[in-house]
C-alpha cells in the first residue's frame, strides 16, 4: 500500500511542477443597440386640460360641464394633431 501512496504523491507533485499555461486573452466588440428617443426635445408638454373632474364637479349646471367637455375635445384634438407625426416617425 505504502508504494502505491508514495507513486501517487510523486504524480502529484509531478502534475503540480509542470509549466502553467497563460489564459488567452481576446478582445471581442460587439455592438449593442442604445435606446435613443424619437421625440424632439423642443416637443411642448402636454397642457393643462379644462375638462378636470374637479372641474367638472365644480360645474354649477349642466351647461357648463358640456362647455369644459367640449373644450377639452377642441384641445385633445390639436394635441393628437402635434403628436401622432411624432409618433408615426418613431415606428
Amino acid at each position: 500500500m505504502k508504494p502505491y501512496c508514495a507513486a501517487f504523491a510523486s504524480l502529484i507533485l509531478a502534475a503540480c511542477g509542470g509549466k502553467q499555461v497563460e489564459p488567452e486573452v481576446r478582445i471581442v466588440e460587439k455592438p449593442v443597440a442604445v435606446p435613443v428617443s424619437c421625440v424632439p426635445k423642443n416637443f411642448p408638454a402636454k397642457s393643462v386640460m379644462p375638462d378636470t373632474d374637479e372641474a367638472l364637479k365644480a360645474a354649477p349646471d349642466a351647461a357648463a360641464r358640456y362647455g369644459l367637455i367640449a373644450a377639452g375635445r377642441v384641445l385633445r384634438i390639436q394635441r393628437d394633431a402635434e403628436v401622432e407625426p411624432v409618433l408615426a416617425g418613431c415606428r
